[in-house]
């Protein structure tokens, strides 16, 4: 490659990151009428939350504004639900979004020291210290893990307005808890209207009575729901009611008075799953119709008003400016006097080895990469679930003390099994296909030297490093980050970072097998460069692709997907996994070229990867 073209893809790169920077930051501040302030915020447990507010130029002193206070969930950060912060905050609402207590930039706690991790603190927080807040217009939301927050702060409530009436303050007037594990909850407080919603094709939603000829989904025939109106407004539905599908749950409806704080409202966001939630326009849209209807907009926009798929699309775009960097920095890195030697020899063979002539040839071409696309997606479960037969830490499963997030340790585990599965494979095929037909490893790139084994480890820093600056100008400039849902490369703590390297091996095992295959033994003597490439992303994506089109479409017209519906974690995995099987082919094929050595892409790569795959998790997993 020559260097102009280097330069050329790293200027487009850091050109999309510029654009999704400015104009994620337009969306998220509504056209500047919104500051977002960050906060790191003492609590009395000794610990510090990290929260972002999201203040609308109309919330002062004389003026004071609602506030929302928003629960993110497991393996996820305050930025992972940031259109709810948008929506809500240019609307009027002030809206406080903290990383919970062992998530993102909070104190990286063992055990779980204060109520609701973080949540009631905060609402504490807003209550008694901010003038700019109208304190009798205080809403909590929290998504997944985050609802069962709010379903803590709520409980803890009941507690102190039972235990100690007098003294008891009423703090929030709305609460709304989004796609949890479903709890009993007649242990609320009485007096603040309660929200609850489940995606129609969500998970969770099947934890509730199954019900014959609907959707698992459906929550308008649940009795769960019916008792939890009940709740509210006793006596709205009968024992008889209960049980019988004819009578059903208004969606959208308010059981109740909003005024007396007795309001039941129940909301089923269409096709939302657990997934989506995060980002999903029906989720936010009913979000924003519930504190409207409970607290009131200062700035009334209708609900199905939004912006989330712009600000998503670039958000997105600064993500792929990251992975259209990487490959040109350590490119050019590579012309530097101490990266040199790890270029490509003037005397060595850099052309394709492998021949496919005939049928035999072209099947060992495409079958056994093929078959090996297929087992990634059809063993996510079984050997995600294989660690928590072999780790335990204090009786929790999946987990031990140096590795202390089990759903990391799932994916490791798999994307480990199948590496070395595909290694097999490959070495079978050399041995007793290759190697007859005059190829050698080294001929095809497989092979390393000590001294460059450890000049390719400093280069994979170095590319990190520069591309982690480019994320911390973003994030600490304007408070944006780059993502595309979970596949983020944010700015972390230096013991958050530390622990998220320690996956790194495994994820660079993956990545330098998948080379192995990708680039020694299916890069094709007489085959058109950019046709052989766009055959290597084929096999790479093409079994995750078939496998998760038939799980959604099962998903969205059964409500259950392939697999035990909680599962759905997994299939979640796999899907976020093609962008990065996109890119991991590419930047590994255009490495190779310049290198003709299967592994330094793939440490250069496998690093930055371990922080897409890794950045969002909360340490440690048993806590949650």
């Amino acid at each position: 490659m020559k260097k102009s073209k280097p330069i050329i893809v790293l200027a487009i790169g850091l050109v999309f990151c510029i654009i999704s920077m400015f104009v994620s930051h337009a969306f998220l501040t509504s056209g500047g009428t919104v500051k977002i302030n960050e906060l790191n915020l003492a609590i009395p447990s000794g610990e510090t939350i990290h929260v972002y507010e999201y203040r609308p130029q109309t919330a002062t002193v004389d003026t004071p504004a609602p506030a929302i206070i928003f629960s993110h969930g497991n393996d996820s950060t305050l930025q992972s639900h940031q259109d709810y912060a948008m929506e809500l905050s240019r609307r009027g609402y002030v809206v406080f979004a903290l990383d919970i207590t062992a998530a993102g930039m909070s104190s990286p706690v063992l055990s779980a020291s204060t109520v609701a991790f973080g949540v009631y603190d905060l609402v504490d927080y807003v209550y008694y210290n901010l003038d700019y807040v109208d304190n009798a217009k205080i809403g909590i939301a929290g998504f997944s893990k985050g609802g069962n927050n709010v379903y803590d702060t709520m409980m803890q409530y009941g507690v102190e307005q039972r235990e100690t009436p007098d003294t008891y303050v009423k703090r929030v007037a709305a609460a709304l808890i989004i796609d949890p594990r479903f709890l009993p909850m007649d242990g609320f407080a009485t007096g603040i209207n309660v929200g609850f919603n489940a995606g129609s094709r969500s998970p969770y939603a099947n934890n509730f009575t199954h019900v014959d000829g609907y959707l698992p989904g459906d929550l308008s025939v649940k009795p769960e729901m019916k008792e939890f109106i009940n709740l509210g407004v006793p006596g709205t539905f009968s024992e008889e009611d209960l049980t019988d599908p004819n009578v059903k749950v208004e969606i959208g409806k308010i059981y109740g008075s909003v005024e007396d704080g007795t309001s039941r409202i129940v909301y089923n966001s269409e096709y939302m799953t657990h997934a989506t939630g995060l980002l999903s326009k029906a989720g936010i849209r009913d979000c924003v119709k519930y504190f409207d209807q409970t607290i009131g907009a200062p700035n009334p926009i209708p609900a199905e008003s939004s912006n989330v798929n712009l600000h998503l699309f670039f958000a997105a775009l600064g993500f792929v400016g990251i992975l259209l960097i990487i490959a040109p920095i350590a490119l050019l890195l590579m012309d530097t006097e101490f990266f040199a030697s790890l270029k490509q020899k003037p005397d060595e063979n850099g052309e394709p080895q492998v021949e496919v002539k005939t049928i035999g040839q072209k099947l060992l071409l495409i079958l056994p990469p093929l078959a090996l696309g297929f087992l990634l997606p059809l063993t996510a479960v079984s050997f995600g679930q294989t660690t928590n037969k072999f780790l335990n830490l204090n009786g929790n499963p999946g987990l031990n003390t140096w590795f202390i997030n089990a759903w990391q340790n799932s994916i490791v585990f798999w994307l480990t099994m199948n590496a070395l599965i595909a290694l097999v494979v490959c070495l079978l095929l050399y041995f007793l296909v290759h190697k007859r037909n005059g190829i050698t490893m080294r001929s095809v790139g497989v092979y390393a030297s000590v001294v460059n084994a450890i000049k390719t480890i400093i280069l994979a820093v170095l590319v990190f490093v520069l591309c982690y600056l480019v994320v911390c100008f973003a994030q600490y400039t304007l408070k944006v980050d780059f993502r595309f849902q979970d596949l983020t490369f944010p700015v972390m703590t230096w013991d958050h970072l530390l622990l998220c390297m320690r996956y790194a091996p495994f994820f660079i095992f993956f990545w330098c097998v998948n080379s192995m295959n990708m680039n020694a033994f299916n890069r094709v003597k007489g085959m058109s460069e950019k046709v052989n490439l766009a055959l290597c992303v084929i096999l790479n994506i093409l079994g995750l692709v078939v496998v998760l089109a038939i799980h959604y479409a099962k998903l969205y017209t059964t409500g259950a997907g392939l697999n035990n519906f909680m599962r759905w974690k997994y299939f979640t995995t796999c899907l976020l996994f093609i962008p990065t099987a996109i890119a991991g082919t590419i930047i590994n094929r255009v490495i190779y070229k310049k290198t003709h050595n299967v592994f330094v892409g793939p440490v250069v790569f496998g690093t930055i990867t371990t922080i897409f795959s890794t950045a969002v998790m909360m340490l440690p997993d048993y806590l949650y």
